[in-house]
């Protein structure tokens, strides 16, 4: 995979002991003797694009662009920094991958507009669900690239199908740093292709085993429903912070009525917390973050189960396969250790990281914590720019016969 990235440098920082921290364009395109400025200076939103090239078998020769922007709609002293990302990926084997994400501040913080749109003509394999799938197998060394099988594990399920994703909350702030939204989350998967299903010869997969089984249409279900969410948080900034805490509760309702194929009611809760070890370098730091999503109603369809590295980001379990591991409940926890390397500009950064997944199966009886998958990895960071606090990501994880390597312009929690 190739990365290639531009960036505006719009601001510089006051000098801290002798050193001005820059990112990676001032150094590259900063003429000699250019003035240092000692506050923020917004000059017009920062744009990062990156080329995506990338080959695995699952989808053969990928070509395409992520780009991320960021900007603040009112003063950089009461509003915090509002920013979008887009992925738009395709492939030599006739899949689209298309993603919309936002994290709108309004002036002085009163309103945030959160959204996740995706339209994907995919393939991925699934494993069944709880931690400890497929069961009966040993597993073998699987890797992947940004959540992508290239060396598949033993007991993957090659599925293909159509997604189209739809989800839009709105925050209002009632006091300091805790709002309360109501959104709307549309998931419809269509065209569902089972590669390894022949029922007339008796080959059954998970997917359509629980499907049948739970009295869903395998070729095709929506889930789509209403959520009222409670959010807390202090972070001095949503794309890296350095300081503060994140608490989120999401409860989504989705009826029939409103177009499900039948009735459920998803919990989710997330928190994350930043410390930082050092007044004067706060990029070293402590990061933590833990998120449950269960089912705690009715019946929802496989591929909206709980799982792994389908959180909003998609960067959850490093070390897996996207979608390695699933089911009715699941609980997630990570620790980052973030440093930087570069002793004067902060320009390069690394971090260490580890991470344990859990997930249940109710038809065999396998509960949340009766099996525990751990990971862990390190990374490299690169400012891209100082006023967004962006990175260039680079990651590689390792979890139990399987690693990846990952990349990404925001940190990953």
């Amino acid at each position: 995979m190739a990365l290639i990235f531009l960036a505006e440098p719009t601001c510089l920082l006051a000098q801290q002991d002798n050193c001005i921290e820059k990112d990676l364009p001032q150094i590259l395109f900063k003429k000699k003797g250019d003035e240092v400025t000692p506050k923020i200076v917004i000059k017009k939103p920062t744009i990062i694009l990156f080329p995506v090239l990338a080959s695995s078998p699952a989808t053969g020769f990928q070509f395409g662009a992520v780009g991320q922007g960021a900007w603040f709609m009112g003063s950089t002293e009461t509003t915090r920094i509002s920013q979008t990302s887009a992925n738009f990926t395709y492939t030599t084997k006739n899949q689209f991958l298309m993603t919309i994400k936002s994290n709108v501040m309004t002036n002085g913080d009163d309103w945030i507009l959160t959204g996740d749109w995706r339209y994907y003509l995919y393939s991925q394999s699934t494993y069944g669900l709880g931690t400890n799938s497929p069961s009966g197998v040993i597993p073998s060394s699987g890797f992947n690239v940004q959540g992508y099988d290239v060396d598949s594990d033993k007991g993957a399920e090659p599925m293909e199908f159509t997604w189209l994703r739809l989800h839009e909350t709105v925050f209002k702030e009632i006091k300091k740093d805790f709002y309360i939204g109501l959104g709307y989350h549309l998931d419809s998967y269509s065209s569902i292709v089972d590669k390894n299903l022949d029922v007339a010869a008796g080959q059954f997969t998970s997917h359509y085993n629980y499907s049948i089984s739970n009295g869903f249409n395998p070729n095709q279900y929506t889930l789509s429903g209403i959520s009222i969410n409670f959010v807390y948080d202090s972070r001095d900034n949503q794309i890296n912070p350095y300081k503060g805490l994140y608490v989120n509760i999401q409860n989504r309702y989705s009826p029939e009525f409103l177009g499900s194929a039948q009735f459920s009611n998803i919990t989710y809760t997330e928190v994350r917390g930043y410390k930082s070890l050092s007044a004067k370098r706060p990029r070293h730091l402590l990061a933590g973050w833990l998120f449950s999503n269960y089912v705690n109603a009715g019946k929802a369809p496989y591929l909206t189960l709980p799982a792994s590295g389908y959180d909003r980001r998609n960067t959850s379990a490093r070390g897996y396969v996207q979608g390695r591991f699933r089911g009715e409940n699941l609980y997630y926890g990570e620790v980052e250790y973030r440093f930087p390397i570069s002793k004067c500009s902060s320009v390069l950064g690394g971090v260490l990281f580890a991470n344990a997944i859990t997930t249940s199966d109710q038809a065999t009886g396998v509960h949340t914590f009766d099996y525990v998958k751990a990971a862990y990895g390190f990374g490299l960071r690169i400012m891209a720019d100082r006023l967004s606090r962006t990175n260039v990501n680079i990651d590689w994880g390792f979890g139990e016969h399987s690693s990846g390597i990952y990349f990404g312009a925001t940190e990953v929690f």
